[in-house]
């Protein structure tokens, strides 16, 4: 059980009715999950959807491997409705169930292609250490240049930001799924 209340759309502040209705007519097409709690703030509603809509919608990173990294900050902070909901996108993005599972583990993919290891090590290093180790940083660099690099390291701290807030107000997953994570 959320730790808030859903806040309906009919018991919305004027403000608040339009930031919801401005998520709700963009590319997600609903409010759900952390879009839900932040509305109830509507300058950070409107902040923080547009960054998601960039991270998730709008970055050069082929979709298996966005989802990827969105798995990966999803994993570490155990989100069970950011990992249910991004899991079933990464399936359909086309990434490789026995990644899925290591990720979900804690695991390094074994036999990943080159990309998906140096995704893993950058943003497993970011997220434990809160730094990147010079060869690790290099070797996602020769593999995705510069700008890409912005955009992982983009998605880790916005699904990070997703992550915190599902948790801290304990976001439940839709009826009937099932938690991914044992808690």
């Amino acid at each position: 059980m959320s730790r808030l209340p859903r806040l309906e759309r009919s018991e919305m502040t004027p403000e608040q009715a339009r930031a919801y209705d401005e998520i709700a007519s963009g590319p997600r097409g609903r409010v759900v999950g952390p879009l839900a709690v932040w509305v109830r703030i509507p300058e950070l509603a409107d902040h923080a959807q547009r960054v998601g809509a960039y991270c998730r919608f709008g970055t050069t990173l082929p979709g298996d491997l966005r989802e990827f990294t969105i798995l990966i900050a999803g994993g570490h902070y155990r989100a069970q409705f950011e990992w249910w909901a991004h899991e079933q996108l990464a399936l359909k993005e086309g990434l490789d169930p026995t990644i899925i599972a290591a990720v979900k583990d804690g695991r390094r993919p074994e036999g990943a292609s080159p990309e998906v290891g140096a995704i893993y090590d950058f943003c497993s290093e970011l997220l434990a250490d809160n730094r990147i180790s010079d060869k690790t940083y290099e070797t996602a660099r020769a593999l995705f240049g510069d700008d890409q690099l912005i955009q992982i390291t983009s998605i880790i701290g916005y699904y990070a930001l997703v992550a915190v807030t599902l948790n801290a107000f304990a976001i439940p997953l839709p009826d009937g799924a099932e938690p991914p994570f044992a808690d």
